[in-house]
């Protein structure tokens, strides 16, 4: 070793070797800024300066601004999701639009096995096996339901009462004509506006008004209403139809096992379908099997329901005068063809001012004084007398 040199003591964090560049690096440890700048043309030097006498570096206010902004965007997403929290939590049941509901030149036919006479040849009645013909159950049809109205579908049986309403309802497709929706052509979501009252009820006779309604209620309505919101519905329903009294008691099986009336199982069904809060209700003999006073009863909790902006159309045999009187409109049918369609109070004074036939009486078409309407229509076209006449 030469003697002009001089060693130098090792000192930490020196580079063993010399360089010819010069660095400057700033680190963050344990909250202190260190500086350590290295230059050297024969020699190194490391030195350390406290943080509190150091700028910022550009790299560190970056890194702020990145945190800042940050903090800005958990804040803003926090706030989304109570503003979407608070969304969910206000979500009520959908109050469907009104609807009128209008049908067309509406036909609808079946395809039936051809019944041979009972004296045809045996080869006859073979080949009859193998045939069909087309058989009319509705004839050429128009009409229309306002909302607030309700519209009561009479005739005797085999008329066509149950399959024009089926039709309506889009439970059976019409063979040819049109059904409008507010003027525009009915289309798949109609299902989803309407619900359909069935003749016969199927209910679980072990449970109660309230617990049907309650299974109902959170598989038909959607699951971001509030539970609290869906059993507030339920109270409203059963209020507004006289059930409360009864909400709390079994249902019951007929001829099995004792539960409510027939008039509040018929009441019942109507409220399961007004969970989803429908535009047009459709009913099919709500009347069948109550009796007058019951009947009477359930009619008109359906003609308040109507009065509320719902169309309501629903099929009738033969009612008592005082349920004929509730009826906004009036639909006859006879043999599958109108009979009369209008306004049901102006159905007597129309047939009054029809013709007799010829070889009638004068006031054949005369409603007889304190008779029941309905009775009387239903004989009418029954008998065959004024089934061609038609009111639109």
């Amino acid at each position: 070793m030469d003697s002009d040199a001089i060693e130098l003591p090792d000192v930490v964090g020196m580079p063993t070797t010399p360089t010819n560049t010069t660095t400057t690096t700033a680190t963050t440890a344990t909250g202190n800024d260190v500086l350590t700048t290295n230059s050297s043309s024969h020699n190194d030097a490391t030195m350390v300066i406290p943080s509190s006498t150091l700028p910022k570096s550009v790299t560190e206010q970056e890194l702020t601004q990145k945190q800042q902004l940050s903090s800005s965007e958990d804040a803003d997403t926090m706030h989304h999701h109570h503003d979407l929290k608070a969304t969910k939590s206000r979500r009520k049941v959908k109050e469907r639009p009104p609807i009128q509901l209008e049908w067309k030149d509406l036909t609808f036919q079946v395809m039936q096995k051809v019944t041979p006479p009972r004296d045809a040849p045996v080869k006859d009645k073979l080949r009859s096996l193998f045939k069909k013909q087309t058989k009319t159950i509705l004839h050429p049809m128009s009409g229309h339901v306002a909302p607030g109205e309700c519209l009561a579908i009479m005739g005797p049986s085999g008329a066509g009462k149950t399959s024009l309403l089926n039709i309506l309802a889009q439970r059976v497709k019409a063979t040819s004509g049109d059904i409008l929706v507010n003027g525009e052509k009915i289309g798949k979501s109609f299902r989803a506006l309407s619900a359909f009252v069935q003749q016969d009820d199927v209910m679980l006779g072990n449970l109660t008004v309230r617990e049907v309604m309650r299974y109902a209620a959170l598989l038909r309505l959607d699951e971001r209403i509030p539970i609290s919101q869906k059993m507030n519905k339920i109270d409203e329903i059963l209020d507004e139809l006289g059930l409360t009294k009864c909400a709390d008691t079994v249902i019951g099986v007929p001829g099995l096992s004792k539960g409510i009336s027939g008039g509040e199982r018929k009441r019942l069904s109507i409220a399961l379908e007004l969970l989803t809060e429908p535009s047009v209700l459709f009913l099919d003999e709500p009347t069948t099997g109550l009796d007058a006073k019951t009947a009477l009863n359930v009619m008109e909790t359906i003609v308040k329901i109507a009065k509320r902006g719902r169309a309501v159309i629903l099929t009738i045999h033969q009612p008592r005068s005082d349920i004929f009187r509730l009826f906004d409109r009036l639909l006859l049918l006879a043999r599958g063809k109108i009979a009369y369609f209008g306004p049901a109070n102006q159905a007597v004074s129309y047939f009054s001012s029809l013709p007799p036939i010829e070889g009638g009486s004068p006031d054949m078409f005369q409603c007889p004084d304190e008779y029941n309407p309905a009775d009387y229509f239903i004989d009418l076209i029954t008998d065959g007398t004024g089934g061609e006449s038609e009111e639109e």
